[in-house]
């Protein structure tokens, strides 16, 4: 994957990044952060949210950043229109977006029902048919009920 510092640096010489992930020096990044101010911050969600609770100053930077997204959302979204969530889980975050994108008329389904079981079933992602498939023969000899899904199995499997 390419640098997106380097490519910033080539394109957009007015625009201040900074980019914070795990595996540069925490303090290093909590000394920059406020010396040099930045208009966009590229970082893993791990790291923003161990600089959200430990770096003095960094929620205050972010001050009407939820407003301004919102804002942003709802004149992006064209009055006609179909729109579609579909998630295993909506935080209160997700919810609060949904009633600036979404249509007064919307409609939220929870399949599950309060007091349900849960069920405890995962789904792993592989990037290619074979590591799917030796993912599935791993799992199987661990006793684990495991089915493989890709392009190499029939419809009927």
């Amino acid at each position: 994957m390419p640098d997106p510092g380097a490519y910033h640096s080539s394109c957009c010489r007015s625009l201040s990044v900074q980019i914070v992930t795990r595996g540069t020096r925490h303090a290093v990044e909590q000394r920059h952060m406020p010396a040099y101010p930045c208009r966009i911050l590229l970082a893993t969600l791990g790291r923003l949210r161990d600089h959200l609770e430990h770096t003095a100053g960094f929620v205050t930077q972010l001050m009407g950043f939820h407003k301004n997204v919102e804002r942003r959302i709802a004149a992006a979204v064209p009055k006609q229109r179909q729109t579609l969530l579909l998630s295993a889980t909506v935080l209160e975050e997700v919810q609060q977006i949904c009633h600036i994108a979404l249509k007064s008329d919307r409609e939220f389904i929870n399949t599950v029902q309060e007091g349900s079981e849960e069920t405890h079933s995962q789904v792993l992602f592989c990037t290619m048919a074979m590591v799917t498939t030796l993912a599935a023969d791993l799992l199987g000899k661990l006793h684990l009920n495991a089915h493989e899904i890709h392009s190499r199995k029939p419809q009927s499997y």
